[in-house]
């Protein structure tokens, strides 16, 4: 649907004395969902220009998924609202898992018949159900904003939404400083998307400090050391604030789901602040190098 690229200095290295000079490129790609539902795809690709280790050289660094949900706003009252019907009114599936000598039992008519089930029910697979479980754990079923929810109850009531789903760093550049400029340059090219894909008014940027679902996710051992960590990480170095804790969402066998946020404002020549300061003491101690 749309491309737009943004260049900006930046330091980097696992000294923060002895950081290095370089140009961080992000190029963000916005994409419609291939089953049209309520959400756009947005990712955006980092881009290291540097001169560590000899010749000036340009490799990557991270990638970044999120989704923007397609939702009314104070900009846009009349807009569909799909996104209830989508990601809030569906109950969440179980998808039962074969035995190998189970799924070694199948024939081939057979297997092809349940790959093509499984292929039908895709809606709900791993990256539907982070964005899915994100909202209920700030939204009813009417999409109305839940009680305990108290930070940006307007933003999140009024402005558009958008999920990050996972922001990956290239292994070799991890713990270098680069997650606070990504951040940051990923609502810089928010704010540079060509009008008719352009931001409704400010939006909120929503995530949810766990490991991602799939093969992604595989990796990470301690739910509860992985999101103190997360949090940590997020909370220091774009101010994202919590607004959800713990909510439960998916019924007797859902999960709690934490939820953090902030503002994004939709004009670049708006000073783009945060919201209420994040005061954990975890986070206020942070180490500042990932």
């Amino acid at each position: 649907m749309a491309s737009v690229a943004y260049i900006d200095e930046c330091r980097f290295g696992k000294n923060k004395e002895e950081r290095e000079d370089a140009w961080l490129t992000g190029v963000l790609q916005v994409y419609n969902d291939p089953r049209d539902k309520a959400r756009l795809e947005y990712r955006a690709s980092f881009f290291l220009t540097h001169n560590l280790g000899g010749p000036r050289r340009q490799d990557w660094v991270g990638l970044l998924d999120a989704w923007r949900v397609e939702k009314s706003t104070t900009a846009k009252p009349m807009a569909s609202n799909r996104w209830v019907q989508h990601f809030l009114e569906p109950a969440f599936e179980t998808f039962p898992q074969l035995s190998d000598a189970e799924d070694s039992d199948l024939d081939e008519t057979k297997a092809a018949a349940r790959t093509a089930r499984l292929a039908r029910r895709e809606p709900q697979s791993a990256h539907w159900k982070e964005l899915a479980s994100c909202l209920r754990a700030l939204y009813t079923k009417q999409g109305e904003l839940k009680m305990p929810v108290k930070a940006f109850r307007d933003e999140l009531t009024n402005n558009s939404l958008i999920f990050i789903q996972m922001l990956e760093t290239e292994e070799r550049f991890q713990g270098q400083g680069l997650m606070r400029p990504m951040l940051k340059m990923f609502r810089t090219l928010l704010q540079r998307l060509p009008e008719w894909l352009a931001l409704d008014g400010d939006a909120m940027l929503l995530l949810v400090p766990a490991a991602p679902g799939g093969p992604a996710g595989d990796m990470w051992k301690n739910d509860e050391e992985v999101e103190k960590s997360l949090t940590q990480m997020y909370g220091k170095c774009d101010q994202y604030v919590r607004l959800a804790l713990n909510a439960k969402v998916g019924g007797l066998r859902g999960r709690l789901v934490t939820v953090m946020g902030r503002r994004v404002a939709g004009d670049d020549a708006v000073v783009d602040e945060a919201g209420p300061a994040q005061t954990d003491d975890d986070i206020d101690n942070m180490d500042e190098d990932v």
